[in-house]
């Protein structure tokens, strides 16, 4: 490859590169979700908590909660498993 060539090469790739820094897309977030399940000190599960139950900061700064629920219906999926081979015969 020549100088030319080269020196060609490197000046599309140098712009490739400043059009790819160029494309970066800022977004103003006025709600995010923060999604938390609460447990004790031994693994149970925490209700009836409400909104000044927690603090939640930005930046070392407080925020407003501005909607708060508690999702008590959520399903959930339970599989069971029955060994039913010649080894758990008796067991069964």
């Amino acid at each position: 490859m020549g100088r030319e060539s080269r020196s060609f090469v490197l000046i599309i790739s140098v712009l490739a590169l400043s059009a790819v820094a160029a494309a970066q897309i800022r977004v103003d977030v006025r709600l995010v979700n923060v999604i938390a399940t609460v447990t004790d000190d031994h693994g149970r599960y925490v209700s009836n908590l409400n909104a000044g139950d927690f603090l939640v900061e930005e930046d070392g700064k407080p925020q407003k909660i501005a909607h708060f629920s508690q999702d008590r219906g959520i399903p959930v999926n339970v599989g069971i498993v029955l060994d039913t081979s010649s080894s758990m015969e008796r067991k069964l």
